[in-house]
């Protein structure tokens, strides 16, 4: 899949969480409970974060669907 600007900006969010974690992109995988490959593509802007993926990603992260979308968005403005 090729990079798009909204996959990108969803990279560089996710990225931004893991970094303000302090974390590695394999301990994040870990921690949210999915291979490294997951962390590295998304990352890149490679591949898309469906709905679902999301809402397990938020709740990895102790937070809610809601207020993680509304700090995504801030990344696609």
């Amino acid at each position: 899949m090729a990079k798009t600007p909204p996959n990108a900006a969803v990279g560089k969010w996710m990225k931004d969480i893991r970094e303000a974690l302090r974390m590695s992109q394999v301990e994040f995988a870990h921690h949210i409970k999915r291979k490294p490959y997951f962390v590295v593509k998304t990352e890149l802007g490679e591949r898309r974060l469906d709905v679902s993926e999301f809402v397990e990603l938020s709740r990895a992260l102790g937070s809610t669907p809601r207020k993680m979308f509304d700090r995504l968005l801030t990344y696609l403005e």
